[in-house]
């Protein structure tokens, strides 16, 4: 057999596990601050889910699912 079994990665970055155990990440929070330009987390989640909103629609039927 000649074909090659492998991962290839381009362009991306963060953690990557291709083995057996456990990964552990720890995030030093003044990275999350970083490029948010004064914005807290709270902030940035709130633009973003703002932004979605305003993007699509509740699928039919999510009020009745959410009351379960």
């Amino acid at each position: 057999m000649s074909e090659r079994i492998g991962s290839f990665l381009a362009g991306g970055h963060g953690p990557v596990h291709t083995g057996d155990g456990d990964q552990i990440i720890i995030n030093d929070p003044s990275e999350l601050l970083r490029n948010t330009h004064g914005q807290t987390p709270r902030t940035i989640a709130e633009d973003q889910l703002r932004w979605l909103r305003q993007r699509f629609v509740p699928p039919s039927g999510l009020d009745e699912a959410r009351n379960c």
